[in-house]
């Protein structure tokens, strides 16, 4: 049996989709604010902090919204 490595990847398609519409989001000042989203796009503290940075709100249940 032959044993091929391949190098790491990064995240698959749909999570960079998702996250460059984030992103787009952020950037598009028409969109009202604040913009939430609601779970985590991807589990990895430093791509969730960048989007707190960019003023994507977490929410972790729709409980965590106050109507």
């Amino acid at each position: 049996m032959e044993v091929v490595k391949i190098s790491p990847r990064g995240y698959c398609y749909g999570v960079v989709d998702a996250m460059v519409l984030a992103r787009q989001a952020a950037q598009n000042l028409d969109l009202p604010r604040p913009i939430y989203i609601l779970g985590m796009i991807v589990h990895n503290s430093h791509v969730t902090n960048s989007f707190e940075d960019e003023a994507l709100l977490r929410l972790m249940a729709l409980i965590d919204w106050k109507f």
